[in-house]
């Protein structure tokens, strides 16, 4: 149940659909309405939205708050024994079967500072959890990707642990 409680939420947090949605009820009223009004005000939200999202400088600024909120871990990765590293780092599953290939996505520094942490420290053990996050998967699933990558990589079977369950990070 969360699981698809989780989808539904991202449609109405997700910037563009938001966007998209902005943008039809404004064309809807434009060509629907006779209220002036009310296609002045999604017109002053479409903007605000744009700027507030749009907007590189200020959405960086924003993000990069967020991000330095926690700090790096100044822990020696030599004493490190293993890392957990979640899904969500690649693309469609099926597109991978198909090429033999893994297609990563914009979360790919999640497996890079793995790989970055195991060069250094070549007896740890990486647990990747993660199946798929779509509604339908089909093709690879991420633990089917993670292993690939990291085998391509160089990282030894011994130390690669997968869950192959979760479908979103409150599943992890």
């Amino acid at each position: 149940m969360e699981f698809y409680l989780s989808k539904i939420l991202n449609f109405f947090t997700n910037t563009l659909y938001v966007f998209s949605l902005v943008i039809l009820i404004q064309l809807f009223l434009i060509f629907f309405t006779k209220s002036k009004k009310l296609v002045i005000f999604f017109s002053k939200l479409l903007l605000i939205l744009f700027l507030f999202f749009g907007y590189t400088p200020l959405s960086n600024f924003i993000l990069n708050k967020i991000e330095d909120y926690i700090q790096t871990s100044k822990y020696p990765v030599q004493q490190l024994t293993g890392v957990i590293v979640l899904g969500g780092s690649f693309n469609s599953g099926l597109q991978s079967k198909e090429r033999n290939q893994v297609s990563l996505n914009n979360s790919v520094e999640r497996l890079t500072k793995t790989l970055e942490i195991y060069k250094k420290n070549p007896r740890l053990l990486i647990l990747f959890s993660g199946f798929s996050g779509e509604l339908k998967p089909q093709g690879w699933s991420e633990s089917d990707m993670a292993k690939k990558f990291f085998l391509d990589q160089g990282v030894k079977i011994d130390n690669l642990i997968f869950e192959n369950q979760s479908r979103n990070t409150f599943e992890n």
